[in-house]
Formats: C-alpha cells, structure tokens, sequence
C-alpha cells in the first residue's frame, strides 16, 4: 500500500491511522484510530501518508474487495494472518486528496444517519415486545 508511511507497519505506540486486524482478516477488523495509545502485534499499524486520507483509507480497508484481497494473501490454516508487508504493498488507486475528503464526508454522513435509524428500529422493536408481553400478560 503505496499510501502509508513505510515506518508505520508494525509499530508499538499507535499514533493516529488504522489499525488491522492481523489474524482472521476476513472478520474486516479495522479500526480508524484517532487517539495516540499502544497495541498488541496482532495489528498491523497503517499510517497514512500526505497523498492519502485516513478515513478514505478507512473505508477502502474494510470494503468487501479489500477483504478479500487479503484474505487471498494469508497463510495459516487454523488461525490465517495476513503478512504486514503483503499488506503494505497492497496498490489502493487514491482519487486526488479532496476527493477523497469529499468521498470520506459523504460516507461518514451517510452511515451516521443510517446508524441512527437502526437505533430507532431497534427502540421500536423493544417497544413492540414490550407491548406484546403486556398484551399476553393481560389476558
């Protein structure tokens, strides 16, 4: 992956950038880090670098393509993992860095309100079997 510092790959302290699940890879474990904290070696550490956003690169590392792609790379039969130079050297094509600003913004908008209706779903569903138990309880 052309698009991340060379010396963010397996590093102790994260700093902000993504953090890859290195076992299983097809459970699409990533994670956008924004805070500065540490983590276990069983996460590939991705820094973007200037041409790239992280939030772009986000939703690029958990797309169905991306997965399977590294998927594709593992090794291991009981436990897959992915190798972090593999990954590394994964090509992501970048459109220039507004558009992927653009393009970030849009999905973060688009998932926050989609999450906010699963919430409201979720609620009325609760409410519906609360409804029902009194429903049944009465009788």
């Amino acid at each position: 992956m052309k698009h991340i510092l060379p010396w963010a790959l397996w590093i102790p302290g994260v700093m902000t950038g993504m953090l890859l699940g290195g076992d299983d890879p097809y459970l699409a474990k990533v994670v956008y880090a924004d805070f500065h904290g540490a983590c276990t070696s069983e996460l590939l550490v991705l820094k973007p670098n200037s041409a790239s956003d992280g939030k772009f690169l986000f939703y690029q590392l958990i797309s169905a393509d991306f997965i399977n792609l590294i998927d594709s790379m593992t090794y291991g039969i009981k436990m897959p993992r992915a190798n972090g130079e593999q990954v590394a050297n994964v090509n992501i094509p970048l459109p220039l860095i507004s558009e992927q600003r653009a393009i970030s913004l849009y999905l973060d908008d688009r998932t926050r309100k989609i999450d906010s209706l699963i919430k409201k779903k979720q609620k009325m569903i609760e409410l519906l079997k609360e409804e029902r138990a009194a429903v049944i309880n009465r009788q």
